[in-house]
């Protein structure tokens, strides 16, 4: 909107003058659309960017572990949260592990904690779904969510009056549901849709990770499996003698 007040020469405005103004306003509109556009192309380089470092970064280990927390920290660099959560549901059996919770930069409960019912909190809700989950105000007197709370957990300063924002996405590889990807924020209001954008492609990232670090751990065990049997034969047929087999 454009505003023109207190004329130099005390007139009402010609409808010429108005049409001038009017030109001028649409210019600027235009200046300003452009302006706009190229904020909004430069904020989408700068995220696959980002992005793309963040996979270089999860790419790194094959390791399950070492990735989980390689992942919440990146999370923490790129979005203003105070804490981050990974966790694994099992939906057949009714149970969640959460691998990783850390809070302000710290970690919370040290190693993976002890399964604990799947519940009906937002990594829950996520899981079912398999849809993203976005709260604007994340408060345990106002949602029902937080009443069942499976993210910020107990670790946690108590949120302040306006509660906390908070966004939970699944970690898919295809429709397979590898974990959930939840962060929050002690701001109302403190995650927007491109945040959540930012943590759906970040969580997709990581479960294609996960799936290789589960793939090589597998190829691993199978490969020690198979020189233990190949041992025991070496071993078996070394002897005749009894003992020295059973040895």
């Amino acid at each position: 909107t454009l505003c023109l007040d207190d004329p130099e020469d005390r007139r009402r405005p010609t409808l010429t003058r108005v049409r001038t103004v009017e030109l001028f306003g649409r210019q600027v509109a235009r200046f300003i659309e452009q302006a706009q556009l190229v904020a909004v192309a430069t904020r989408r380089a700068e995220r696959l960017q980002l992005l793309h470092e963040i996979w270089t970064a999860l790419a790194r280990s094959l390791d399950e572990r070492e990735i989980v927390s390689e992942l919440a920290r990146q999370v923490s660099r790129v979005l203003p949260v105070h804490g981050v959560v990974v966790a694994h549901p099992d939906l057949a059996a009714g149970r969640t592990v959460t691998a990783l919770r850390l809070v302000r930069g710290a970690e919370q409960g040290g190693a993976a904690a002890a399964p604990a019912p799947l519940g009906a909190g937002p990594i829950a809700t996520v899981a079912r779904s398999g849809r993203p989950l976005r709260v604007a105000d994340y408060h345990p007197d106002r949602s029902a969510l937080a009443a069942a709370d499976d993210v910020v957990g107990p670790g946690a300063p108590a949120a302040g009056p306006a509660g906390r924002a908070l966004v939970a996405v699944p970690m898919l590889v295809g429709r397979q549901l590898v974990g959930v990807l939840a962060a929050w924020a002690d701001a109302r209001d403190a995650l927007s849709p491109e945040d959540e954008e930012v943590l759906r492609a970040i969580g997709a990232q990581a479960a294609t990770a996960l799936v290789n670090a589960r793939l090589y751990a597998e190829s691993e065990r199978e490969r020690r499996q198979t020189e233990a049997l190949a041992d025991v034969a070496r071993a078996v047929s070394e002897s005749l003698r009894l003992n020295d087999v059973l040895q």
